[in-house]
């Protein structure tokens, strides 16, 4: 089938309310087509058939109900009433759960009147029934019933709306009222307990209850937790301590693995608690934790005791700390979690909140002088209504205002939003909108309407809110009237993870056990290193996950990474480092003890110790508590001849040392002993070392060796004594130190040792040093050696003048004048040893070996200490004016001795003599240009002279240049030289010392000659 909704004009409005499975509609249609209508009406049809099917109000098949304890003025037993209404004709089955009663059955013969049932009184529960018992009633039906509930006793009373078991959740926080306050003369007492009850819808059913901070419950400490199992129809019942102070329930914590119903009030109570006068029963069913709201209208009650001197009041309960909430739009101090705030009230108010919260009103104790204990008749006493959350509210209500001779008018309070007044009818008869007044701050409406006793129905388009109430001579009931029971409040947190750490052990335990919490899912490790995580298998859901983890290794740290996810999807991740015993002595290779060096008792001394150090490796504090020795043979600990020095208890930050010392004292046998050093804190042990002690005699004194070089110009001195047979080198010292210095002198730290090197060497290489070292050993053995360090002590005399010559004494040999181009081999000269030992001449060589020479057979050379030798030399006259050249002496260890040598030359052509006396002649014969070597050479006085030969007259330029090339200065610059034999003088004293190159350079052609200043 196809409909054309083309161009369709439809307008309507619906009126519903859904009870069971009646479908009620008030639709006023302007239409074009009637098939857009029937279309229309299929939709919202379908729709509302859906969405009761997720409905849950105070409609129900099965309740679970408790009758705590009342009492009245005199003894007689409770009047326990229930009243049945539904909208369907229906049977039910009353099960009175005392083990002795069977099941009545009832047919409900009238829809939306209540039927009343009366209950035994011996189902009421009292003070011998505290803790698990059987006295509570099932009510069971074949189709959906609303329940409300009564305890009525002389001058005490109280009624409730019961909740139905598809509404009821494993999860609660009671609201209650304080313990009741007795008036006796000029003093008081609390006599009445505040209390709950929690009634178990199925078997096995575990619950875990936190008291209230306020009250200690069946002898459990405030604040404590205790678990409590029941089955199906058992009763816990739990009432605050009485005589001491008034304490109260309220915020006693229920959480179950299966769903419950919940009771709370009071025995019986005066408001304010210390009125004590007129007191009166306090009972409600509390809504589960889910379904909570944020936003409450609170009505005042009518004033049945204009005169009375005392108000009504409103407690409101959080589930949360921290919950802000507003009254008539002003913000309150935030609520936290389970303690409930009272406040008074006259008017009607708006309360709002941020997290969801419940909230009771509760009646104001009779006028005092009107009190029924003196006489009077002053009609109201207190009780307990809940207040629905305007998020619950239903649309329709059937009540019964309770027929009772206690009671002597009825009530009932509606608020409603100004837009759904015109609707609201109450047993079928529109209500008269003058009796309704503004609530402060909103756009709602309420009204104290009065009754007459009996059944009534409420009916409404709109939602709305409602209690029923009620008074009589000192006494009074009220309940809270239907709601809708959505869930408004879920699991907001995420689990949360704790851990305790035991040694090397980590105790972990992750729990979702909030109120709100739907339990833990999944436990997932993310990290561990250097640890085992052990997780026992769980059933999801649960509250509470054990783990641990432990070190693999507990000489290091470890780290664990653990998630916590919880039903909800929620989830918190848990990161810990777990310490380990991080102490070990500096040195050790991962867990082996460390090998200390032997220690040795030598002669009996006292007190011979060896340090070691212990450091803290790890990333936490660590705390020595003692540190511990053992023997091999027993022995030496027997005679207490071992022992640990050093601060105990003491604690090592990350990264801290702290040094000890094991010392031993007397005689410990002639074995040696292996000793373990250990360490401990509260927890664990730990081998750092292992060191063998043993018992010498010493009376030898440390070993000296000289170590002397094949060139004695320094020795090392090589010390030792073994600690394994002496006390070793405990010190080293010089008595004599001459032309000598000590290049490596141990610090006092480096003792005692086995072995040890000191290096001398000279200071003045030209003289002999002399040096006398001293060493002791631990026990004062002492040994001295003394030696004599050879300097290079050669120097050569001038055999005329005797002076020594040399560069290191700025003079040179000068020879007699020799004829040019002649030999002489007549002249000497003497090097004579000055020191204290024998040298030898390895080397003996002049420097440019063409005009001076020496005999070659006659090295090496040995001179003896403070003796001399004497050395020929032959000179060629090969140049004019004068001839240079250098001696230069040498040992094999390569010290020398530079002499400069320099002779006049005459122009001669007469024959000379060699060596041996034979006859010479040679002539002369110009046939080049020269330039000589400059004189004196080396040159020490800055002035100095060359002789140029030349061929014919020239242009002639002089420049000298040092080793690297460059020129450093012009000595002659472009001159006319005659020929012949020119003598030039210079001035090189603006010239650094050092070898230098003359180049003298005529015709394009140039002439070298070697140059040396000395300064």
């Amino acid at each position: 089938m196809h409909f054309n909704l083309y161009n369709l004009k439809v307008s309507f409005i619906l009126q519903f309310h859904f009870i069971k499975k009646n479908v009620r509609m008030k639709i006023y249609i302007n239409y074009n087509k009637i098939v857009t209508f029937c279309i229309a009406i299929y939709f919202i049809t379908s729709q509302l058939i859906q969405a009761q099917t997720v409905r849950s109000d105070t409609r129900g098949k099965q309740f679970y109900i408790a009758f705590m304890e009342n009492l009245g003025s005199n003894t007689n037993g409770s009047k326990l009433r229930l009243y049945a209404s539904c909208d369907k004709l229906t049977k039910l089955k009353i099960i009175l759960n005392n083990n002795f009663s069977a099941p009545i059955n009832y047919d409900i013969q009238q829809v939306n009147t209540p039927l009343e049932i009366k209950i035994p009184f011996n189902l009421e529960l009292d003070n011998s029934n505290t803790g698990v018992s059987n006295k509570s009633v099932i009510v069971e039906a074949d189709d959906e019933i609303t329940i409300y509930g009564v305890s009525i006793r002389d001058k005490s009373a109280d009624a409730f709306v019961a909740i139905p078991e598809k509404v009821l959740t494993p999860r609660y926080i009671v609201l209650s009222y304080s313990n009741g306050y007795l008036i006796q003369g000029n003093n008081g007492t609390f006599d009445t307990p505040s209390e709950f009850a929690v009634v178990a819808t199925a078997d096995n059913t575990v619950l875990r209850i936190t008291s209230s901070p306020l009250a200690k419950i069946n002898g459990n400490q405030k604040g404590a937790t205790f678990n409590v199992n029941l089955n199906k129809g058992q009763v816990f019942f739990g009432q605050a301590e009485i005589n001491k102070d008034a304490q109260d329930v309220s915020g006693t914590e229920i959480l179950g693995n299966k769903p419950v119903a919940v009771f709370a009030g009071v025995k019986r109570a005066s408001i304010p608690v210390l009125d004590g006068r007129s007191r009166d029963h306090l009972c409600e069913q509390i809504p589960p934790l889910e379904t909570w709201g944020k936003n409450y209208i609170v009505t005042p009650h009518f004033v049945i005791t204009p005169s009375s001197p005392f108000k009504p009041i409103f407690r409101i309960l959080s589930a949360f700390d921290n919950t802000n909430w507003k009254l008539n739009g002003v913000v309150q101090t935030p609520l936290q979690k389970g303690i409930p705030v009272e406040k008074e009230y006259t008017a009607s108010s708006f309360i709002s909140s941020d997290l969801p919260v419940l909230i009771a009103q509760y009646e104001h104790s009779a006028e005092s002088n009107k009190n029924p204990f003196s006489g009077g008749t002053a009609l109201g006493d207190p009780f307990m209504m809940i207040i629905q959350p305007i998020e619950q509210w239903d649309s329709i209500n059937v009540f019964q205002s309770i027929i009772d001779p206690e009671f002597r008018r009825h009530f009932f309070n509606i608020t409603i939003h100004k837009d759904g007044l015109k609707n609201l009818t109450l047993d079928g008869q529109k209500l008269n909108a003058n009796q309704f007044k503004p609530v402060s701050t909103t756009n709602y409406l309420y009204a104290q309407i009065e009754v007459q006793q009996g059944s009534h129905i409420i009916n409404c388009d709109s939602s709305f809110g409602i209690g029923i109430y009620g008074f009589g001579a000192a006494n009074s009931y009220g309940y809270s009237g239907s709601m809708v029971f959505g869930k408004l409040v879920g699991d907001i947190y995420p689990p949360i993870i704790e851990d305790s750490l035991r040694c090397s052990d980590l105790d972990g335990i992750a729990f979702d056990s909030k109120i709100t919490d739907t339990g833990i899912d999944s436990i997932i490790v993310l990290t561990q290193e250097n640890t085992k995580v052990t997780i026992p298998a769980f059933s999801k859901g649960i509250d509470t996950v054990y783990f641990k983890a432990t070190l693999v290794d507990k000489y290091n740290d470890g780290k664990i990474g653990i998630k916590a996810i919880d039903s909800g999807g929620r989830e918190i991740s848990f990161f810990k480092t777990i310490p380990g015993f991080t102490l070990r002595t500096i040195g050790m290779n991962g867990n082996t003890p460390i090998v200390l060096d032997s220690l040795i008792i030598i002669n009996s001394a006292n007190d011979t110790c060896r340090d070691f150090e212990i450091e803290n490796y790890g990333n936490f504090p660590q705390t020595i508590t003692e540190v511990l020795i053992s023997d091999t043979l027993k022995n030496a600990l027997l005679q207490n001849n071992i022992k640990i020095k050093g601060i105990l208890p003491i604690t090592l930050k990350p990264g801290e040392k702290v040094k000890y010392s094991i010392c031993i004292s007397g005689w410990l046998g002639m074995a040696e002993i292996n000793t373990e050093i250990r360490i401990k804190n509260l927890c664990n042990e730990r081998v750092i070392a292992n060191i063998p002690l043993q018992s010498l005699v010493d009376t030898l004194p440390p070993k000296i060796e000289t170590l002397i070089p094949p060139c004695p110009s320094n020795l090392t001195y090589q010390v030792s004594e073994s600690r394994k047979i002496g006390t070793g080198v405990n010190s080293v010292n010089f008595s004599l130190l001459k032309n000598c210095e000590v290049v490596v002198l141990p610090n006092s730290s480096d003792f005692p040792t086995d072995e040890i090197k000191v290096d001398i060497r000279l200071k003045d290489k030209y003289h002999d040093g002399y040096v006398t070292i001293i060493t002791t050993d631990k026990i004062g053995n002492t040994s001295t050696k003394t030696d004599t360090l050879s300097g290079f002590t050669l120097a050569t005399l001038d055999t005329k003048s005797r002076d020594s010559v040399g560069l290191r004494f700025g003079k040179g040999v000068e020879l007699d004048t020799l004829n040019s181009l002649t030999w002489r081999c007549s002249d000497s000269i003497e090097i004579v040893n000055y020191g204290s030992k024998s040298k030898i001449i390895s080397s003996l060589k002049f420097n440019n070996n063409i005009v001076y020479s020496l005999p070659p057979s006659i090295i090496p050379i040995t001179i003896s200490p403070h003796s001399f030798v004497r050395i020929p030399i032959c000179i060629q006259g090969s140049t004019l004016n004068q001839q240079t050249d250098t001696l230069i002496v040498g040992d094999a260890c390569g010290n020398e001795d530079v002499i400069p040598f320099n002779i006049n030359m005459l122009l001669s052509l007469q024959a000379g003599s060699d060596w041996c006396n034979n006859k010479l002649s040679f002539g002369v014969k110009a046939s080049a240009n020269f330039i000589t070597s400059s004189f004196p050479n080396p040159v020490t006085s800055g002035i100095a002279k060359v002789y140029i030969g030349l061929v014919n007259d020239e242009n002639i330029n002089v420049s000298l240049y040092d080793l690297t090339g460059n020129e450093v200065k012009v000595l002659v610059n472009s001159i006319i030289f005659k020929k012949g034999i020119n003598t030039f003088i210079f001035d090189l004293s603006d010239l650094p010392s050092g070898s230098y190159t003359i180049m003298m350079v005529s015709n394009n052609n140039k002439y070298l000659s070697k140059l040396l200043i000395t300064k």
